[in-house]
C-alpha cells in the first residue's frame, strides 16, 4: 500500500494517465521508502528522472515532491509536447 501510494503521488502531480510517459516504481526498506521516477519522449531522445527516500509514512508527499522536481527538470515541457497539457 505504502509503495502504490507513493507512485500514484507522483503520476498524479505529473497528471500521468495510461498513455503519458511517466514511470515510477517504490520500494521499501528498512522503514525507509525509496521512490524513482522518470518522464520520457517515446523516441527516447530525451529523458528526465531523479529518485527520492525518505520515512514511510510520508511516501505520499514524498512521491508529490518527486514529480515536482522532474517538473522542474523540464518533465512539463515534454508531458505539454506529447500530451497537449500543462502538468502544473
Amino acid at each position: 500500500r505504502v509503495c502504490v501510494s507513493a507512485e500514484r503521488a507522483v503520476s498524479r502531480r505529473l497528471n500521468g494517465g495510461c498513455l503519458a510517459p511517466v514511470a515510477g516504481y517504490a520500494t521499501l526498506k528498512d522503514g525507509q521508502v525509496r521512490i524513482a521516477a522518470l518522464v520520457g519522449r517515446p523516441d527516447g531522445t530525451e529523458l528526465v528522472q531523479q529518485t527520492i527516500s525518505g520515512p514511510v509514512d510520508q511516501a505520499e508527499a514524498l512521491g508529490d515532491e518527486l514529480g515536482r522536481r522532474l517538473l522542474a527538470q523540464g518533465a512539463d515541457r515534454i508531458l505539454e509536447e506529447i500530451m497537449g497539457n500543462d502538468p502544473r
